[in-house]
């Protein structure tokens, strides 16, 4: 058979179109399976490279100081995992280290390896089943992947991977290996054939009812699909290199990103003033910032890994913390402003305002504890300068009182001596000058003792004795000390008290003081021929703190009335604050310190109370004091009964001449003192100090003993003492004099082995009916 021109060229270009239909299926597998080698190697070139920037960067912030070992397994197994998490298609990860010309495993994870057919390799093995670069010893520079698909001993097909890392000594003899599962290349091999062969048999069936046209077209339809075949190539071939691009360039900025989150986060806390430190479970300090290190006076490499036993603090301080630590991971709740001493590395003693709080992972599982503190030594310090100045302050106080009772008790004692005609008769006009001296006396005495109270008020030395009172005889007693002052203004005076009213719980002494100041302000600024009222009624409940809660107590609310001058409202909160009055046409008017109100403030909330004013300028005040009431068991626990009723029991005057042995070192009281007393027909031996007392009393064996307590040579406390060990000399009583009023001074007094006691200026009349009250107690 003949073939035409046509069939020819018909059977020649169905040869050359199965011809380039299967070179194009080939082309296309061929291409396909080169894409998915490159798409994997790029894959996995960017993981082994960001893996092992994230071991180096964890190696830089977990272990801060070199290490013996080349490796830490715990660390570098958890950094695996997590890398691993991050690519699942990674089959196996494994760090090896070049020891002896072997390659020894010192990392090795992979996920779900108890359920492989062969078990993992351990820590330090020589690794038996090397990859093909490792095998030949390549050096490995920089991260680096094969282009081989090869089996590895679990008969997976997997692509190899190699990045080298830093260890802790800083060198970079180990090798991260990454296995990345490349089996998904081998089934597209499958799926490739498919479509190559799909392709070619839809070419031909494209191709037999267009022969004819083909035979055309020899030349230029062939080349048009050639052409659209490579586009097609093309295209998909710079797609898959722009995704390779892109990936790369995500890694890196992610590496960028994650390099400058821990930049700024170790700059943050490497420059907080706080110290901060965190521990694992097992107390073992994981790390810390610059100024925990300066405050223990370590360095970092001394502190990781360490627990507080191995610091340089005491023992009783480690163990106090790590029970703290434990505290706080068992109840998982934070603990703030503990207060911690410290020993730094230097010795130096100091202390700690602590914060701590659980440090817990994802799942809420308590890791170990996270502690904040700061050094509050300077504070302490303070705190303790403090102490000590207010202690001087205190002495100060003493001994000014000590100097300005001295001359006060010669002052008021020669005045009222005067006054009762001791040292000869007066006139009218002498007496009216002694009064002024007496009431100028007393009034220098009241500012002295107002101060004292103040300041003992201030400092906390101020001690309450507190016993159920009743409080009609209170305000009767407290009216009498002004009832002459109101007379000669001609002010009304009013009470309006209860018939019945309950006893309050107070110190009697304190609260006639409180009122006395109240009612005396209320007679300062009443004019001429104004009305002043003293009420009493029930008050509202009182809070009471008690050692473990709060209890409400009844009250009483006692109020001063007056018609005065009245207060405008801007200045009733300057009221209460010392040595502050409301105005200086005030000051030159009427006299007074400033200080008087400031006590009342203090002295009612001790005692748990409350002080109001309500006030209208030209209508007068109301100064209202609101005290608690005596429960069941306070009265049950009493039982003096003038506690109750206020009334001081009388003494028995002694007639006779008893001998006085007044023992005191300063000229003008011992004369003072001394006519006084042999005025009243007392005879009178003199002391100038404690050593001459106890002499004299051996010989002299006197009825009473006047003792002052500040004198040379021996004082009177130890005096005193002296007396009483000595048998023949315990039954005399002793009355102690001293002008340091301050809180104490009684009980020392007393302890000492005196009788009673009294603070200068003495009243003249005071000292005689006490003497005549011991001598009678001696004599029943």
């Amino acid at each position: 058979m003949r073939w035409n021109l046509s069939t020819k060229l018909v059977v020649a270009y169905s040869g050359l179109l199965a011809l380039m239909a299967g070179a194009l299926s080939v082309g296309i597998y061929w291409q396909l399976q080169r894409s998915q080698r490159a798409e994997l190697q790029d894959r996995l070139l960017g993981t082994v490279s960001l893996a092992a920037l994230q071991i180096d960067s964890a190696y830089q912030s977990v272990n801060d100081q070199p290490k013996d070992t080349d490796s830490d397994p715990i660390v570098n197994q958890k950094i695996l995992q997590d890398i691993q998490a991050s690519e699942p298609r990674i089959v196996r990860l494994y760090i090896v280290q070049l020891r002896n010309g072997h390659y020894s495993v010192t990392s090795d994870y992979r996920p779900g390896g108890n359920r492989l057919p062969q078990s993992p390799t351990r820590v330090g093995d020589v690794c038996s089943d090397l990859p093909h670069l490792l095998q030949q010893q390549t050096k490995i520079q920089a991260p680096i992947t094969e282009t081989t698909i090869r089996t590895n001993r679990e008969g997976i097909a997997v692509l190899h991977g190699y990045a080298p890392i830093q260890s802790q000594l800083r060198r970079s003899d180990s090798i991260l290996v990454i296995e990345m599962d490349a089996t998904s290349v081998g089934q597209n091999t499958v799926r490739v054939f498919i479509i190559a062969g799909g392709i070619l048999g839809v070419m031909w069936l494209i191709a037999l009812p267009l022969l004819g046209w083909l035979a055309r077209s020899l030349v230029v339809q062939p080349n048009l699909h050639s052409n659209h075949g490579i586009l097609q190539l093309q295209a998909a071939f710079k797609e898959l290199q722009n995704y390779s691009q892109n990936l790369e360039h995500t890694v890196k900025e992610r590496t960028k990103e994650l390099s400058e989150s821990q930049n700024l986060l170790y700059l943050v806390i490497n420059n907080l003033p706080q110290s901060i430190f965190w521990k694992d479970r097992e107390n073992i300090y994981l790390g810390c910032n610059q100024s925990f290190t300066e405050v223990a006076g370590l360095e970092p490499g001394d502190i990781i890994g360490k627990t507080d036993y191995d610091m340089p603090w005491a023992k009783e301080e480690a163990g106090f913390y790590i029970e703290c630590d434990r505290r706080i991971r068992e109840s998982k709740e934070p603990e703030f402003g503990i207060i911690e001493p410290m020993s730094n590395g230097k010795g130096k003693q100091g202390w700690l305002e602590t914060n701590k709080i659980p440090l817990q992972n994802l799942d809420g599982e308590v890791m170990g504890v996270i502690g904040i503190f700061q050094d509050i030594t300077h504070y302490k310090e303070a705190e303790d300068a403090a102490h000590q100045a207010n202690r001087t302050k205190t002495e100060f106080l003493a001994n000014m009182s000590h100097e300005l009772r001295t001359p006060l008790n010669a002052i008021l004692g020669m005045a009222d001596g005067l006054q009762e005609q001791v040292f000869g008769s007066i006139n009218e006009k002498q007496h009216k000058a002694l009064g002024t001296i007496e009431s100028s006396g007393k009034h220098l005495l009241e500012l002295i003792n107002d101060i004292l109270d103040l300041s003992k008020i201030e400092s906390g030395h101020v001690a309450l004795d507190c016993h159920p009172t009743a409080i009609a005889p209170l305000c009767t007693s407290s009216l009498a000390f002004i009832k002459e002052r109101a007379l000669r203004k001609q002010i009304h005076l009013k009470t309006e008290l209860p018939h019945k009213s309950p006893l309050l719980f107070i110190d009697e002494r304190r609260i006639r003081q409180v009122l006395i100041n109240l009612l005396d302000n209320a007679v300062k600024f009443t004019p001429d021929g104004g009305c002043i009222t003293l009420m009493v009624k029930s008050g509202p409940p009182l809070p009471i703190s008690t050692q473990d809660s709060y209890k409400v107590a009844n009250s009483l609310k006692i109020s001063v009335i007056d018609t005065g001058i009245g207060i405008i409202p801007e200045n009733i909160p300057k009221l209460f604050q010392p040595f502050i009055q409301i105005d200086s046409a005030l000051n030159r008017q009427y006299n007074g310190t400033g200080l008087g109100l400031s006590l009342v403030k203090r002295i009612v909330k001790l005692h748990g109370g409350e002080v109001k004013v309500t006030s209208q300028v030209d209508n007068g005040s109301c100064f209202s004091i609101t005290l608690p009431c005596a429960n069941e068991t306070q009265i049950a626990n009493t039982t003096d009964a003038s506690i109750y009723t206020g009334i001081e029991q009388p003494t028995q005057v002694n007639e006779r001449g008893p001998i006085v042995l007044l023992t005191e070192d300063n000229e003008a009281n011992v004369i003072t003192l001394s006519n006084y007393l042999q005025a009243k027909g007392y005879h009178l031996i003199i002391a100038r100090n404690g050593e001459e007392a106890i002499s004299l009393s051996k010989s002299q064996q006197p009825d009473v003993i006047i003792m002052d307590i500040q004198m040379p040579q021996m004082d009177g406390l130890e005096a005193i003492r002296h007396i009483r060990r000595d048998p023949a000399l315990a039954h005399i009583p002793i009355i102690a004099l001293t002008a340091l009023a301050m809180e104490g001074d009684r009980d020392r007094c007393l302890e000492a082995g005196a009788n009673e006691y009294l603070s200068k200026p003495v009243k003249l009349k005071q000292l005689d009916q006490l003497i005549q009250q011991l001598l009678s107690n001696r004599n029943s």
